[in-house]
C-alpha cells in the first residue's frame, strides 16, 4: 500500500489559501478568522451514512478524524479520513503535520459546518475537509476555494443552505481569479504574450513577468477580493545601519529578493507604494535592510520551513515563470528564493526545529 500524507497535497479550503499573497504571520496576526466556530466536540442527533460518513447536522461517523486549528487563522478545521487506505498509522502522520488531536474512532464535529471539501472522492484515499463557521458570507469563497483551488467536490452544509448564493452572502465578496493581458507601459519592452503584450493572473498566488510590476498588470481589487486586506503592524522598522548593507553581494540579493516580490501579488498588500491603507506585516522598501519587517515566522515561512502548500500556487509555466510550489515567496528562482531566507533566519540564531509546531 503506498503511503500519502496530506504535506503532498494539502486541502486549499478558504480561508486559508487565500493567504497567498497578503499573508498575515502567525506570529503578529491576532484576529481570529472567522466569525464563530465549532468547539470541535458537539455532535448531532441523526445517524450515520451506510459507508460511515455523516450528514452535515448528524452524528459523527465512526471513521478515523483529525481536528485542529488553523496556525494561519486560528479557526477550527476538520478532516475526516474516510477512504479504506486510511490506516491508523496514516492517519496519525497527517494528523501530526498540522499539530491535531486524533480520533481513531469518531468522525467530525458535525455541528455549525458551512461545508465539507471531498478530496479523492470515490477513492481509497478520500477526504472530507470539514469548515466550520456560521457567518453564510462565507459560504461562496469556501466552495471556491475547495473547487477552484483545492480540486476537490464541494457540499454545503446547513449554514450554507445548499448553495452559497441563495445564504444571503454578497455575490462580489470573492472575484474569480483571471488572466488579463495588457500592452507594456510606457518607457517598458514589449512583453512575451500575444502581440507583444504582458499577460497576467489576478490572482493571491500569481505573478506578472520578472522585471515588472505586479501593479501594473492586474488590478489589487481583485486581489483584496479573495483575501481580504487589512493593515498590520511589522515586526520592526527597516534597518537602515544593518553593516550587511556595505555588502554588495549581500544588497544585490536583498534587491533582488524585493524585485520578486515587486512582480508578485504579494505587493498588493507588502508594498508601501500599492496597499492602499498601509502594508500587512512585513513590507518592502528601496533603502534599509526591510528584513527587519520580517516575524522570524514570516521567515520561515519564506524559507519553507513552515510549510505553506496551502496558500496555493499557479504552475511556473502558467505564471511568467515564477514558481511558488517550492518557496514560499514567488520566485523565477526557487532555490535561490528559499537559500536567502534560510541565511537570513540563521542570522538570527533559528533552526528549522523552532518552528516544529507551526
Amino acid at each position: 500500500m503506498r503511503s500519502r500524507t496530506l504535506t503532498s497535497r494539502t486541502p486549499l479550503l478558504l480561508p486559508l489559501v487565500l493567504l497567498g499573497a497578503c499573508t498575515s504571520d502567525p506570529a503578529s496576526d491576532d484576529s481570529d478568522g472567522t466569525d464563530d466556530v465549532a468547539d470541535g466536540d458537539s455532535t448531532g442527533t441523526e445517524d450515520t451514512t451506510d459507508d460511515g460518513t455523516t450528514d452535515d447536522g448528524g452524528t459523527p461517523g465512526d471513521n478515523p478524524s483529525c481536528s485542529y486549528d488553523s496556525p494561519f487563522t486560528q479557526s477550527a478545521e476538520c478532516r475526516d479520513y474516510v477512504g479504506s487506505a486510511w490506516s491508523d498509522t496514516e492517519v496519525q502522520a497527517d494528523c501530526s503535520s498540522v499539530s491535531g488531536t486524533v480520533d481513531l474512532e469518531m468522525g467530525c464535529a458535525t455541528d455549525d459546518v458551512l461545508g465539507r471539501c471531498i478530496l479523492d472522492g470515490g477513492t481509497e484515499w478520500e477526504m472530507q475537509v470539514v469548515a466550520y463557521g456560521t457567518d453564510a458570507s462565507a459560504c461562496d469563497l469556501q466552495s471556491v476555494g475547495c473547487t477552484t483551488f483545492g480540486g476537490g467536490a464541494w457540499e454545503p452544509g446547513p449554514v450554507c443552505g445548499g448553495g452559497g448564493t441563495e445564504t444571503g452572502g454578497d455575490e462580489n465578496v470573492f472575484i474569480q481569479p483571471s488572466k488579463v493581458c495588457l500592452d507594456p507601459i510606457d518607457g517598458e519592452g514589449p512583453g512575451q504574450g500575444p502581440n507583444g503584450q504582458i499577460c497576467t493572473w489576478q490572482a493571491i498566488a500569481a505573478s506578472t513577468e520578472e522585471g515588472r510590476h505586479y501593479e501594473d498588470y492586474a488590478d489589487c481589487e481583485v486581489v483584496y477580493s479573495q483575501r481580504p486586506y487589512h493593515p498590520v503592524p511589522a515586526a520592526a522598522e527597516p534597518d537602515l545601519a544593518d553593516p550587511r548593507l556595505d555588502d554588495p553581494a549581500y544588497k544585490a540579493e536583498l534587491d533582488w529578493v524585493r524585485s520578486q516580490v515587486e512582480a508578485s501579488a504579494c505587493a498588493c498588500c507588502h508594498s508601501p507604494e500599492v496597499a492602499p491603507e498601509g502594508t500587512s506585516n512585513w513590507y518592502i522598501t528601496p533603502t534599509g535592510n526591510w528584513l527587519s519587517t520580517f516575524y522570524d515566522s514570516g521567515l520561515a515561512l519564506g524559507a519553507t520551513w513552515i510549510d505553506s502548500t496551502s496558500f496555493g500556487a499557479f504552475p511556473p509555466e502558467d505564471n511568467n515563470g515564477f514558481d511558488r510550489i517550492h518557496s514560499g515567496v514567488p520566485s523565477t528562482d526557487p532555490d535561490r528564493m528559499v537559500a536567502f531566507f534560510v541565511a537570513e533566519l540563521e542570522h538570527r540564531g533559528r533552526k528549522p526545529e523552532d518552528f516544529a509546531n507551526s
